[in-house]
């Protein structure tokens, strides 16, 4: 933890307990008063808030257990807050102190090895991973870690889904009976999205919900040519996200590209998203892409995104059992893809894995059908 972020904590407990009953005010208002210096309280109700999906609530209850005691459960929780606000590269930092600094307690290995993964890095993930494992070998998280990392399809469920570490987000509920049905992505304003959905129609229920927990209800629009992609509505928007930044020239063969996935999953148990990195394939002589990067699995509707953070497309699968890559300009008019700032005829500075990462949990969504 840097001297500035000791310093806010201790300026945020000051500030909590000046005045009687500000403790209970900085965690929504409904919450009895809790004993000075009572560190476990305040990870149970920074937890609780977290579950609510009170990103604000959580933070300053965490930071308060912080500010009490160095340990890695507050720090985890702090971890998992920044996490569900969308702020992955200062998780990814602050976890990583918390796997150094606790090195006995393996939680904080266990969530910054899992996010590495799911951000790309999977080889620097296996190599922390296996050090933890020589000093902790009978560690039952980390054994559970381990063995879906080394499956094609790694998912967190039972006890990897337990606090402090949970190595997945919180979510709000959806209709019972409601299935995943794929992928999807936001596009322009936030107002619309593209999903995919073999069995979608016009009076399907369909929500989204996005790498940070939050669902939408949305309305199907149109599908998108023969595809299995359908042009989506979100039906209320209460905080619109920044212009959703997309390259409206053809992707050039070769370039580097990220794509997010949603794992495929039978149950609606809310995860994190995988990226994974490479290189576009070449065009084709009937004019359609192949994707290029390696999957372990097929990929319908996922979003791709260029070396800039930029969207540069959506995967698919053709008749043929052939992964590929439906640029922006291929997929709808120009006039989806938001207003002239956010629309890119060129790639611009290439960014960090992670800050793609980081942009890709806001508009990255599993598709949710009724």
């Amino acid at each position: 933890m840097s001297r500035s972020d000791r310093r806010t904590l201790l300026a945020l407990a000051g500030w909590l307990f000046a005045v009687p009953g500000r403790a209970a005010d900085a965690v929504g208002g409904n919450v009895a008063p809790l004993p000075r210096g009572n560190h476990v309280e305040w990870i149970r109700v920074g937890e609780a808030a977290l579950a609510r999906l009170q990103i604000d609530e959580a933070q300053k209850a965490f930071e308060q257990a912080a500010a009490l005691a160095h340990s890695a459960d507050a720090e985890l929780g702090l971890t998992r807050s920044y996490l569900q606000a969308g702020e992955f590269r200062r998780a990814l930092a602050f976890v990583a102190h918390t796997a150094a600094a606790h090195s006995v307690d393996t939680g904080g290995t266990a969530l910054y090895v899992w996010l590495l993964n799911a951000a790309g890095r999977s080889e620097q993930a296996k190599r922390i991973l296996q050090d933890a494992l020589q000093r902790s070998p009978s560690d039952l998280l980390l054994g559970r870690i381990a063995s879906q990392l080394s499956s094609a399809i790694p998912l967190a469920s039972a006890s990897m889904l337990r606090p402090p570490a949970r190595l997945a987000p919180y979510s709000e509920d959806t209709a019972k009976g409601a299935r995943i049905t794929g992928n999807g992505v936001l596009i322009g304003s936030g107002e619309f999205a593209l999903v995919t959905g073999q069995l979608l129609n016009r009076r399907s229920r369909v929500w989204v919900r996005n790498g940070l927990g939050e669902v939408h209800k949305v309305n199907p629009v149109r599908r998108i040519g023969s595809s299995q992609l359908w042009l989506v509505k979100r039906m209320q928007i209460q905080n619109r996200p920044n212009p959703i930044r997309a390259s409206v020239k053809p992707p050039f063969p070769g370039s580097v590209a990220h794509i997010v996935n949603f794992l495929p999953a039978s149950e609606l148990q809310p995860q994190w998203p995988q990226m994974h990195s490479g290189f576009l394939g070449a065009v084709r002589s009937d004019q359609t892409r192949t994707l290029g990067i390696e999957l372990p699995f097929q990929s319908q509707g996922a979003p791709v995104f260029d070396a800039s953070g930029a969207l540069t497309g959506v995967s698919t699968v053709d008749r043929a059992g052939q992964q590929s890559l439906l640029a922006c300009a291929e997929l709808l008019p120009l006039e989806f893809w938001a207003d002239e700032p956010a629309r890119s005829t060129q790639s611009t500075t290439k960014i960090a894995s992670d800050a793609v990462y980081e942009i890709a949990l806001r508009v990255t969504l599993q598709t949710i059908a009724l």
